[in-house]
This record gives C-alpha cells, structure tokens and sequence, in this order.
C-alpha cells in the first residue's frame, strides 16, 4: 500500500508542478500581450511564487491538526482549471487573480504531500522526499519544453492543455487520499517535550535552515524567471529564443530534481550538513557563469549546476523534519514553502528590475552569486546532525528570545 499510494503522489506531484511551472517560459510572450513592462510581469511570477509559498504553512497546520488530505485531488482541480484559462483570457487584472488562485491550489498539495513522502519510510526520509522532489522536477522540466512549443504554434491559448490531464490525474489524487485514510496514524517517536511549537520553529537551527531555503531557493527561481529575458537578449528570432528558452529551464529543472534523488540515495544522515556544504560550493560558480555562456556550454552548465544545487533540497527538509516530527508538514510547508515564497517575491522583481538596467547576463550572475552565498554562511553556521543510533535530532539548538 506504500508502493501505491508513493506512486499516486509521484503522478500528482509531477502534474502539479508542471501547471506551475507553465507561466515562467511565457512571462515575456505574455507581457508582449499586455503591452506590460518586464516588472509588470514580474509581479505575477512574484505573485504565483508568493500565493503557493506563504500558504503552505496554513495548510501544513490543517494537514497536521486535522488531516484535511482531501485538499489534495482538490488542489489539482483548482491548479489545473486556473492556469489552463491564463492564455485565454483578455484582462490582466483576471490574470493575477487566476496566478495567485491557482498558486494557493499548488500551495495546498505540497506540505501534506511532502509528509506523506517523508512517513512512508522513515529510516530512509530523505531517500522517499528526494523521490517526492523528482516527480515534481520532472514536471518542472516537461512544462517548459511543452508550453514553449505549443505557445508557438498555436498562441497563448495553448495553456488550455492543461485540462487535458488534469482530470485523470484528479482521479489520481482521489486514489492517494483514499489510501492515506486507510493508513496506520504513523507513531511519533516520544521525547521530553522542554519546548513548545511555536519555540521548535523559532529555534536557531530551524532558523538557519530556512535562510538556508531562502537563499538557495532565491538563486534557483532566478533562473526560470530570468530566463525568457536572458534569451532575447542572446537570440533576435523570437520563435528560437522561445524554444531556447524552454529547453534550458527544462533542463535545468530536470537536472534540480535528479541531484535530489542522487544525494537521497547516497548521502547519510551522519554527513548531511558536509554533503549540503560541498553542493553549494560546486553549484556557485556554475549557476554564476551559465548567463555569460551561449549555445552548448550554456547548457551543459545548467545541468551540472542545477545537479549540484538540487541535491540540497531533501536534505534540509529532512533534517528539518527529524527536527521537529511531530509536525513534519509544517515543516516541511516552512522549508520548501515559506522559503520558497519569500524567494519567489524578491527574485522575480528584483531580476526584472535590475535586469533592463544592467542586462540579464550581468543581472542573474551577479544576484544568483548573493543567494548562493548567503546559503553557504548560514550552513557553515548550522549544528551538525546527530548519528541516527544516537538520535535523529538535531544537535544543540538554543532558542532565540
């Protein structure tokens, strides 16, 4: 029954990111639209970013006081409904309520399918998660490619496939939350309880963990927002640059989720924070140097960057999770939610700001070096993990007043 209901979560999983991941290769054909200035556009992968980040800690607290997972087919009716409608309507104004609706439908899936990933085999958590962050990946590198193509050759209107799936894979998610009900309620491994919720989540190393999120997740969502914009700038054919565009945020995408799975696979609790440490030091100079680059180094630099930075994600989810197991969804809605959502509203305005000014191959390196520095101190900073013989806990973690 683990087996099924992972499989059913991968399949949602994957759908819903690729819906999420539909609006960042078209921003430019869009503001195009609009006659919206880059900032313009901005502000709604600012806003999508902010609606499916910021409410994944509400959700993550429903997930776990109520376990309200019939959120999930619903999120995937809500997601697939709203961004299938972005190309085919005339307002703008309709467009940021169609990106924040659907960007709270995606912020609804993610915290209760994170912990369920994470409870299936709790010896091996980072190994079901990094699965978990793959699946969704793989959607993020299908979209680009997808609505690239289909946006030119038939238009805008094309987000309308989105309909298509989203109805077997409702169904899907209909499945996962039959069979999560029939699950076992997971036993939580029972310690002295010295510090309430709300003192674990202010704790310094939850803290540093979500700088540590923040941080890396700016340097990412640099990269797709950034990217349509990096692409004009490099190819005059719109019909090239827009495929241009599609394949690098593909495989760059791609490339995050499977440097996930590789350090699920082979990293262990005991070296975690190195192995965290070591990516981010791997991924800095890649990520910086891949807008300076052109044709196919370009793209080679993008999947070894985006191998190495991908490989932090179910790490630190991990170790926040063990940090605080009784609530690991809205730990899990902090980390790769909140996180993502402070992210998700400075990356996008920031890049479209300072990228008209500057150019977009001077504007992402420079920004994508920040976060990534940024990411790096506050591991450094980090206690280190304890051995799981000795406990699966974080080492000493003071709170802060």
């Amino acid at each position: 029954m683990h087996i099924y209901l992972l499989i059913c979560l991968l399949i949602t999983h994957l759908f819903i990111d690729m819906a999420a991941s539909t609006v960042n290769p078209i921003l430019e054909p869009l503001g195009s639209k609009y006659y919206a200035a880059d900032v313009a556009m901005g502000l709604v992968a600012a806003l999508l970013s902010a609606s499916l980040s910021f409410s994944q800690l509400l959700f993550g607290y429903i997930y776990d006081r109520f376990g309200a997972y019939w959120l999930i087919p619903l999120a995937v009716l809500v997601a697939g409904v709203c961004l299938g409608c972005v190309g085919l309507i005339d307002s703008f104004a309709l467009l940021l309520v169609l990106v924040v609706a659907a960007g709270l439908a995606i912020g609804a899936f993610h915290p209760g399918g994170a912990a369920l990933a994470g409870g299936l085999a709790d010896k091996r958590r980072p190994l079901t998660i990094a699965i978990f962050v793959c699946a969704g990946a793989l959607g993020v590198a299908a979209a680009p490619v997808l609505i690239t193509r289909l946006v030119n050759a038939q238009g805008l209107r094309a987000t309308a496939w989105l309909f298509v799936p989203a109805v077997p894979v409702f169904v899907i998610a209909l499945l996962a939350f039959r069979t999560c009900r029939r699950l076992p309620r997971p036993q939580i491994e029972t310690h002295p309880k010295t510090h309430s919720l709300r003192e674990s989540i202010f704790s310094r190393s939850l803290i540093l963990l979500f700088i540590l999120s923040a941080s890396r997740s700016f340097s990412i969502i640099i990269v797709p927002v950034g990217m349509s914009f990096l692409m004009s700038e490099k190819i005059a054919d719109k019909a090239r640059y827009l495929l241009s565009t599609g394949n690098a945020s593909a495989l760059f995408g791609l490339s995050v989720g499977f440097g996930g799975l590789l350090s699920g696979l082979f990293i262990r609790p005991e070296v975690e924070k190195r192995g965290i440490i070591i990516s981010l030091i791997i991924a800095g100079p890649l990520l910086t140097a891949f807008p300076l680059l052109s044709g196919g180094w370009l793209l080679v630099i993008i999947v070894l960057a985006g191998l190495a930075v991908g490989s932090t994600i179910p790490l630190v989810t991990a170790i926040g999770q063990r940090l605080i197991p009784e609530s690991s969804a809205v730990v899990s809605s902090i980390l790769m939610g909140v996180a993502w959502g402070v992210s998700g509203i400075a990356a996008p305005l920031i890049v479209t700001w300072l990228g008209p000014l500057i150019g977009y191959s001077l504007a992402m390196p420079l920004l994508i070096a920040a976060g990534i520095v940024v990411a790096l101190v506050a591991t450094l900073i980090l206690p280190p993990v304890m051995h799981p013989q000795t406990g699966s806990r974080l080492a000493a973690s003071p709170t802060m007043p």
